[in-house]
């Protein structure tokens, strides 16, 4: 996958991946993502350097661990 626009998206199983051209990357969840157990999400891409004619290829591993927040509810005690 190319850059388009200095970024490239990489849809997973839970989220999606966005890679800049400066190296930095952003994850984001899928609201509807089934998150059971220990879910994970692996990215495997090549890093090409047209200038020198090189290529390298990155693995990213990343370890969803979530907790369920609930609201507090309010419960009123009688004297």
């Amino acid at each position: 996958m190319d850059l388009v626009g200095g970024t490239a998206t990489l849809k997973g199983m839970f989220g999606s991946l966005t890679i800049k051209a400066d190296g930095s990357s952003t994850y984001d969840i899928d609201a509807n993502a089934k998150l059971g157990g220990h879910p994970a999400e692996v990215f495997k891409y090549v890093l090409f350097d047209a200038d020198s004619n090189c290529a390298i290829t990155a693995v990213l591993k990343i370890d969803i661990i979530f907790t369920k927040h609930y609201e507090p509810q309010a419960v009123y005690n009688y004297p």
